[in-house]
């Protein structure tokens, strides 16, 4: 995505980091995502980037998924990275997704990591009037009927 004549993204949508092996997160984090810091501006990722199953570090503080991917992007870009959850980072059989929600805007403290759900509207662009808003997804097809559905996901 290009704005006026100077600012260039790169933009990801469902990554889905989980299912890479060690081997192939590494090539991807460095050839891929990291690459490139001389010519963009920033990094928009939309969503499933990974789940809130807990990860496996062999010690405390536990950590998700998610947490661990997130820091993993960071550490691969050195520029701005704005994003949005989507419906497989809410995956968790211990946390809310307020839980999760909470835990991402702590890990983003101090970072390049910038959670559009909790921030007021990003400025890219004053003079062309560009914002970055951000809402995490969520569509369970259930029509608003919640449990009462019909409609079963096998996804």
């Amino acid at each position: 995505m290009t704005l006026g004549s100077n600012m260039i993204f790169k933009h990801y949508t469902d990554l889905h980091l989980d299912h890479l092996t060690p081997e192939s997160l590494e090539h991807f984090l460095y050839e891929d995502f990291g690459s490139g810091a001389m010519v963009y501006d920033g990094i928009f990722v939309t969503g499933d980037i990974s789940t809130s199953m807990w990860y496996d570090t062999g010690g405390y503080p536990r950590i998700t998924k998610l947490e661990y991917h997130l820091q993993r992007l960071e550490d691969a870009w050195p520029g701005p990275i704005y994003f949005v959850l989507g419906n497989h980072d809410m995956w968790s059989k211990d946390l809310s997704m307020n839980e999760i929600r909470h835990r991402v805007r702590e890990l983003c403290r101090g970072t390049n990591l910038v959670y559009l759900t909790s921030e007021d509207a990003v400025c890219l662009d004053w003079e062309q009037k560009v914002f970055l808003i951000g809402h995490d997804g969520w569509y369970g097809m259930r029509g608003g009927r919640g449990m009462d559905s019909r409609v079963e996901l096998v996804d």
